[in-house]
């Protein structure tokens, strides 16, 4: 009874997870490729839950079946990490490299001379690199776009490799323990959801926080920011306006308000056509934006008009 309940807890969270990830796949198609990533882990630490549930302790008969379902589901977090930090897989073959490394001393005949310990020490070698790789080569990117709340998301690796690198010492140490872990208990099954639950929720709901902050990061921006100039609009200028003048009149420095516009535009957009004056506006806002200090602002007033404000 307590195999099964911990079992349907198990399977109810991670189904939670993977409509979730099913729904932001489906309504954000730009962060697609991680979200699906993530939907087939719920799918892999499922079928691990189960199996390692349902021998009631006995992992021997299907430890290289788990072994491998671990593997995978590592390999699949590392991919989604590293789709959503870069928007695409920079380091798959590193992330596939050791997955395959790992499930080939699982599987393949051991070297003469070679045993159980050895295989298992591969393995838990394959497993740590999965979740050190992340610490070492997203943690910049991730710091760069969130800031603090970046290391949020990578706390869940860090949690795990604790556990595995100490499991790896001590195998490496004390190679007697290896057949304990196989041995039959009846509750190891059970208590082993545990720490997988604990850490499986901090994983999905701080990468789950981090894909919603970046479409809430990206409305602002898209509220302040005009799409086709890359300068303010004419709203989010007032409102720095607003602050540029309390500051020059609390101060006593000057200011300097200069409105620019483009001779001629409508001879541009009737002999190129509408998408010629698109290319001069954008083309135009970005030499402005090259051109100002960062303590300048532009912003477009309305059609080929824009607006500086120039302190001091």
């Amino acid at each position: 009874m307590v195999h099964e309940l911990a079992l349907a807890l198990a399977l109810i969270q991670l189904a939670l997870f993977a409509l979730c990830w099913g729904l932001i796949a489906l309504l954000m198609p730009q962060e697609r490729r991680p979200a699906l990533l993530f939907l087939a882990l719920c799918a892999s630490d499922a079928l691990t839950a189960w199996l390692h549930v349902g021998q009631e302790g006995a992992l021997g008969p299907v430890a290289p079946w788990i072994m491998t379902l671990g593997l995978a589901s590592a390999t699949l977090v590392c991919c989604g990490a590293d789709a959503f930090v870069h928007r695409r897989l920079r380091q798959a073959r590193f992330w596939f490299g050791v997955c395959a490394v790992g499930v080939a001393a699982m599987w393949l005949p051991l070297p003469a001379g070679a045993d159980q310990v050895v295989r298992l020490a591969v393995y838990q070698g394959a497993f740590l690199l999965l979740l050190v790789g992340p610490l070492i080569w997203l943690r910049a990117g991730i710091l760069a776009e969130f800031g603090r709340y970046g290391w949020l998301p990578l706390l869940p690796f860090a949690l795990m490799s604790l556990p595995v690198a100490a499991f790896l010492v001590q195998i490496t140490l004390q190679p007697e323990v290896v057949p304990a872990r196989f041995e039959v208990d009846p509750v190891r099954g059970a208590r082993s959801l545990i720490p997988f639950a604990i850490v499986s929720g901090i994983f999905h709901i701080t990468w789950l926080g981090m894909m919603l902050g970046r479409q809430v990061v990206a409305a602002r921006q898209a509220a302040r920011i005009d799409t086709l100039t890359g300068t303010l609009r004419r709203g989010a200028f007032e409102a720095e306006l607003e602050h540029g003048i309390a500051a020059a009149a609390r101060l006593g420095h000057p200011l300097t308000l200069a409105f620019v516009d483009v001779d001629h535009f409508k001879r541009i957009n009737d002999l190129g056509g509408h998408a010629a004056g698109d290319q001069v506006l954008r083309r135009l806002g970005a030499v402005i934006g090259a051109t100002l200090r960062n303590t300048d602002r532009c912003g477009r007033w309305g059609g080929e008009e824009f607006v500086l404000l120039l302190p001091g």
